[in-house]
């Protein structure tokens, strides 16, 4: 986190006033909220189990709680993108 002293003149940015474990929870929560997102547009797919959002609504919604997971995790001064970078390679 920034001092007060490095922070003056910038922006301030959640990251620079929450501490790590808030951070994690949020990012907790923004990774549950894109997993229901994820689970929504499967319903609306497969028709199965029907649901009244449409296919576009939930695409979008899948896109919006994937932007929020990314910067929640953005916040974590433990993400190591490089490190990210591999894994995606490997994978």
């Amino acid at each position: 986190m920034k001092t007060l002293a490095e922070l003056k003149g910038e922006p301030l940015k959640p990251r620079d006033l929450l501490p790590q474990w808030e951070c994690l929870a949020m990012l907790a929560e923004e990774a549950a909220e894109l997993a229901q997102a994820a689970l929504k547009l499967r319903r609306v797919l497969d028709d199965v189990n029907p649901t009244r959002i449409n296919y576009t609504d939930a695409v979008e919604r899948l896109n919006e709680e994937y932007a929020d997971v990314l910067l929640r995790a953005a916040q974590l001064s433990v993400i190591d993108e490089k490190k990210i970078l591999e894994f995606i390679e490997r994978k």
